[in-house]
């Protein structure tokens, strides 16, 4: 897998993400493709 789940850029952006940031804007501000971001979420079950 391209990142493990305690990943700190992971998990830097599943904290963008609940803060109530976009998939778009997320992927923005990490670097992460949004396909993949959009993937991780869903494998790790973020909502």
């Amino acid at each position: 897998p391209q990142y493990a789940e305690d990943d700190p850029r992971l998990q830097h952006a599943f904290k963008l993400y609940e803060a109530g940031m976009s998939d778009v804007d997320v992927a923005r501000n990490t670097g992460i493709k949004r396909t993949t971001f959009i993937r991780y979420r869903k494998k790790f079950d973020v909502h």
